[in-house]
């Protein structure tokens, strides 16, 4: 029985060292929401410039993903003339 114990002292991660799994994080949805705000800008700073395959569409591709990303989370993107605001999504 000693052993065991000793064992599971040896094994047993206190729980402020315990890796979070992803799914248990808090989610900062402001700063995805800043983020895409960020690569948005520098997507149409570039759009005039870009050729095919050019890197500088990094941005552009960038931006779509984080809306995907906030998309997942409820958020939806709302254009009130230039100015980019994010509601909740509707329910379906």
């Amino acid at each position: 029985m000693m052993l065991l114990v000793v064992l599971l002292a040896q094994v047993v991660v206190p729980p402020d060292e315990m890796p979070v799994p992803r799914s248990f994080r808090p989610v900062d949805s402001a700063g995805l929401m800043e983020r895409f705000e960020d690569l948005n800008a520098a997507c149409r700073k570039r759009v005039g410039e870009l050729e095919d395959g050019d890197a500088g569409a990094d941005p552009c591709h960038g931006r779509d993903v984080v809306r995907g990303e906030l998309s997942r989370l409820g958020w939806c993107l709302r254009m009130a003339g230039v100015r980019i605001e994010w509601d909740t999504c509707p329910r379906r």
